[in-house]
């Protein structure tokens, strides 16, 4: 009996010290799940450009007086054409440019429309673009000329002059003069002076001048170049060519207004690529 007791211990202080506690779990970290992915935001169909979906068989046959475009009962209106050409110039009813009354234009030749961010009537006293079909870089093919007034108010008369050459499919390029190209030509070539003895403010070229005395309360000219051809430009066309007239005034500190004293007359040249002035004569105001 002794004999069988003493295995009978032996093997359970074995099977004691084998005996583990049981192990406890360890909690895991708290770490954040992944954010929540929001859906996206249902977005707006964007708005279809002024000119999108305009056929041919849309646009009016015939030609609207001004005050028609200022009623604006239509969304486009027949500005000008040239029959024997088979080319139409359309106006858009409304304004894309936030600095003109109404702009927007289609050109059409045959079936094919072009469209131009381009100011073309002015709200008040409105004059309707003229056009022209001649070859006027001397290429010898005709392009299209268009007079757009674009400003009529009461100290700023302002007119462009737009050549644009066809290309092949019906298309258009377009080859601007705006009165800021022009105001930038015509500083190229005019000389400034101020005397301020005499306070008297000359514009020159090389074989002529003019010259304006300030009044007593006149501020005195702004700057060092203060020549300004903003604000009233004019184009006369005869024989195949164009002949721009611009007043020349100058600008004064404090005034927005420049005063104006004469205007110079240049010949308008297109070479097919750019617009230039040439021949430039200077008259005192009112000599034009």
């Amino acid at each position: 009996m002794k004999k069988l007791l003493l295995p009978l211990l032996l093997l359970s202080l074995l099977l004691f010290g084998c005996a583990r506690s049981p192990v406890q779990p360890v909690p895991a970290p708290d770490t954040p799940g992944p954010a929540p992915v929001e859906p996206p935001l249902p977005t707006a169909a964007p708005e279809p450009l002024w000119w999108e979906g305009v056929t041919v068989d849309d646009l009016p046959a015939v030609p609207a007086a001004p005050e028609e475009i200022l009623a604006g009962a239509q969304a486009f209106y027949l500005l000008s054409e040239l029959p024997e050409q088979d080319i139409a110039l359309y106006g858009y009813g409304g304004s894309v440019l936030e600095d003109a009354d109404f702009s927007g234009v289609l050109l059409r030749r045959g079936d094919t429309l072009t469209p131009f961010d381009q100011a073309y009537l002015p709200a008040v006293e409105p004059v309707l673009p003229e056009l022209w079909w001649a070859d006027f870089d001397g290429d010898g093919a005709s392009e299209l000329a268009v007079k757009y007034m674009i400003r009529n108010h009461t100290r700023s008369h302002v007119f462009e002059l737009h050549f644009y050459a066809p290309e092949e499919g019906g298309g258009w390029t377009d080859c601007g003069l705006t009165d800021s190209d022009a105001d930038a030509l015509l500083a190229q070539q005019v000389a400034y002076a101020y005397d301020p003895g005499s306070r008297t403010v000359t514009a020159a070229l090389p074989d002529e001048r003019v010259s304006y005395r300030l009044g007593d309360q006149d501020p005195e000219p702004a700057g060092d170049a203060p020549l300004c051809f903003l604000d009233r430009t004019f184009y006369r066309y005869r024989d195949g060519s164009f002949t721009g007239v611009y007043g020349t005034g100058v600008l004064l500190q404090g005034l927005g207004t420049p005063c104006y004293f004469a205007s110079v007359t240049a010949d308008v040249r297109y070479d097919g690529a750019s617009v230039s002035l040439e021949h430039l004569h200077l008259t005192a105001l009112g000599g034009v």
